[in-house]
């Protein structure tokens, strides 16, 4: 929840960087700061300042043209690249799997393509998981913009979002039931894939 808290006090600080690289293994968390931050930057004519594509099948020059436009009625659109197969680490393809399964971006491509990015534009990738640090896109992206890694979050801020969680819905939790609670859901043991969303649906 630290990085989180850091996050939305950079953003509210009127601070908004050309290019965000938001990842980790909570999806909540990352949810949260993509609604924020689209809060700020898309301020009128979502349809038009607020475009979001998949990380699989995508050229470049698609990319490149949804940044170049020129936002309308606001300072900046926001461009979202979800699960972008370059920041993560290659695994072995089977015979049977087509080529062409990531974007089509050659290493100096993208990077030259960051380096020229309009001061128009606000450039959001978000991976769910782990991210390849080793990756020229990556010493980029830290290098011109800001990263944020959302995990798992501890058990004081866990307990402390399930007690705002009841008292929002009019109810009220002791903390040795919060402790109960948490223990039952499995959420801070580190194998466990749990995320906030579950946690909320309990």
């Amino acid at each position: 929840m630290r990085i989180y808290r850091e996050f939305i006090k950079e953003i509210n600080s009127g601070k908004i960087d050309k290019i965000y690289l938001f990842y980790g293994r909570e999806n909540y968390l990352l949810d949260k700061a993509l609604k924020e931050i689209k809060a700020r930057v898309v301020t009128c004519f979502e349809e038009i300042n607020y475009i979001v594509f998949e990380g699989k099948n995508i050229d470049l020059s698609i990319i490149e043209n949804a940044c170049e436009t020129l936002p309308f009625g606001s300072e900046k659109k926001l461009v979202v690249i979800r699960d972008f197969q370059e920041l993560k680490s290659k695994r072995k393809k089977s015979e049977d799997e087509g080529k062409g399964d990531s974007i089509s971006l050659g290493k100096t491509d993208y990077i030259s393509f960051i380096d020229n990015l309009s001061d128009d534009v606000c450039l959001l990738f978000i991976n769910n998981g782990q991210i390849d640090k080793r990756k020229k896109l990556f010493k980029e992206i830290k290098k011109s913009g800001s990263i944020f890694e959302f995990n798992k979050i501890n058990r004081r801020d866990l307990s402390q979002w399930i007690k705002n969680f009841f008292v929002k819905a009019g109810k009220e939790i002791t903390p040795r039931e919060i402790e109960y609670f948490i223990q039952s859901t499995g959420y801070i043991d580190k194998n466990n894939d749990m995320n906030m969303y579950y946690v909320g649906n309990e």
